[in-house]
């Protein structure tokens, strides 16, 4: 890890950036049913209060990622900020409308499983469309797959 220059200064995402740093240069990385560690989540998590900033990031990440170069610590925060700033992370209205549509697409997923059909409609439809939002549902449906894959391997 400390040839990689472990953990970098981001806005949210250290471990996603660290991890994809592993990959792009060669490590492998995997998923065991072992617990390792304990994580604890509060709702004024990272992950919880600001899920627009999150996506952001890692959308850049992954661009980066796909990159022939992934860029050096001081370039990654100069561009994740801009792209930030480009993409309206700063605004407020933006990224409570972002968190509120992913609640509900949630909550729509959940009604469906329950069998809630025009429910799940009522809170689905009006989310997906939002571009970001349908970003944010590809990315974790991608993410799903890859950790079931990872499992699966065991």
């Amino acid at each position: 890890m400390t040839d990689l220059g472990g953990y970098r200064a981001l806005p949210t995402a250290e471990d996603y950036d660290l991890w994809l740093r592993f990959l792009k240069t060669g490590h492998q990385i995997g998923a065991t049913n072992q617990q390792l560690m304990q994580y604890r989540l509060r709702g004024n998590s990272m992950t919880q209060g600001d899920r627009f900033k999150v996506f952001l990031v890692t959308q850049y990440l992954q661009a980066a990622y796909r990159r022939d170069q992934y860029p050096d610590a001081d370039t990654e925060a100069t561009e994740i900020q801009a792209y930030l700033k480009a993409h309206g992370a700063m605004d407020k209205q933006k990224a409570d409308r972002f968190s509120q549509r992913v609640i509900n697409l949630s909550a729509g997923k959940k009604a469906l499983q329950q069998k809630h059909v025009f429910k799940a409609i009522g809170l689905v439809v009006p989310v997906l469309l939002d571009k970001d939002v349908r970003a944010y549902a590809q990315q974790s449906r991608q993410f799903n797959a890859v950790y079931a894959e990872l499992r699966r391997r065991q």
